[in-house]
């Protein structure tokens, strides 16, 4: 157990970490205090204390860690001089509270998975089958809890491989969202069941209106939704940029990125997290290797792990008919081939096992990647 020091204004916020378990203890801090008390975690606001003034103190005390948050006004100018410090964490601009209290558990906890019921799948680039992860793991899912939704916030409407009517979706519940009006109700309106078992909210039809949905709507949704269901999947692709994106992102520490074994895919990852990722403090994650080819030509698993810093999950085969599946609206499930039943239950493993839902693999298998895993 930690102690906590806050310098900041936002009482909800002190509320909520002091409604933690992480923290033995949770104090107000004032410019004056803040260099006497005996703390272990500092997190300030950039409108109660310089950022110049926070480095150097930070160099004075025994902290173990300070987390500054970062009003949009002064993101871009202090991004390099933060990331540049090894006390300090920058909290990016435009979070919600509880992304906060998010944002700090998983940075104090680095090798754990938050009990947090949101999974998002990220695409390291197009066509790596981000949508066919995640949808294939939902369907999964579904066998084991009939409270299942997936949420396509990749700017599609996110039938690609699934069947469900989308005569409604994102586009319709918009200003509700703006204005935090939606009720319960509404929403469970809206989202409907797949023909492969789980529920899910239809995304955006409308290409002009992808740009149009802010991050913090989106955040009051998954608050919403995370009350109706048990397991949450989210579809964000790999159009980071969008305000759908990284509203999914930023929503759960509990992400999945998908790749492949292409070099293209690792050139284009790089640049979303030297552009995107990192600024906005997304710094872990799962890693699925989708289409895997076991050919020396290539890359393994392990040289992929280590190139792109997350935990390795699973290797999913190159399997084909995927254009067939796309076709007829069904996951690669539909081919009952084993060995990718057998991957996408490693990712389901995971997943039931840090909500305690009961699962049993149907297929026999050596020791899985899931045994490295830090489970909380």
């Amino acid at each position: 157990m930690r102690k906590l020091g806050i310098l900041a204004d936002d009482i909800e916020l002190i509320n909520n970490f002091k409604q933690s378990s992480s923290f033995e203890e949770v104090i107000i801090l004032n410019e004056s205090n803040i260099k006497t008390e005996e703390i272990d975690i500092v997190l300030v606001s950039d409108r109660k204390y310089a950022i110049s003034n926070l480095k150097n103190l930070a160099g004075l005390m025994n902290w173990q860690k300070c987390f500054y948050m970062v009003s949009g006004k002064n993101f871009s100018n202090l991004t390099r001089a933060l990331v540049e410090s090894d006390v300090i964490t920058m909290i990016p601009p435009k979070l919600t509270i509880d992304q906060i209290v998010d944002f700090v558990y998983q940075r104090i906890h680095k090798n754990s998975i938050s009990k947090n019921k949101l999974f998002t799948f990220f695409g390291a680039d197009s066509k790596v089958g981000t949508t066919m992860i995640a949808q294939s793991t939902a369907e999964l899912l579904a066998k084991v809890s009939n409270r299942v939704i997936y949420l396509p916030l990749d700017g599609t409407v996110g039938d690609d491989y699934c069947q469900f009517d989308n005569k409604f979706g994102l586009n319709d519940i918009k200003t509700k969202l703006q204005t935090k009006i939606l009720s319960r109700n509404e929403l469970e309106d809206i989202c409907v069941e797949s023909k492969a078992g789980y529920d899910v909210l239809p995304g955006i039809k409308s290409i002009l209106s992808r740009r149009q949905f802010h991050p913090e709507d989106v955040a009051y949704l998954l608050k919403l939704i995370k009350k109706l269901y048990e397991v949450v999947i989210i579809d964000t692709g790999s159009d980071i940029e969008l305000g759908t994106a990284i509203a999914g992102l930023n929503a759960t520490p509990n992400r999945i990125l998908v790749t492949s074994q292409q070099s293209v895919a690792y050139k284009r990852f790089r640049n979303l997290k030297n552009q995107i990722l990192d600024l906005v403090g997304i710094e872990s994650y799962l890693i699925v290797i989708n289409k895997y080819v076991d050919n020396p030509s290539l890359e393994d698993s392990r040289k992929m792990e280590s190139n792109f810093g997350g935990t390795l999950v699973t290797t999913v085969p190159f399997i084909e008919y995927g254009w067939q599946c796309e076709q007829e609206q069904k996951s690669l499930l539909s081919t009952k081939d084993d060995q990718f039943t057998e991957s996408i239950e490693s990712i389901v493993e995971v997943i039931t096992s840090h909500l305690d839902i009961p699962f049993s693999k149907s297929v026999k298998r050596k020791k899985s990647f899931f045994s490295r895993l830090f489970i909380s």
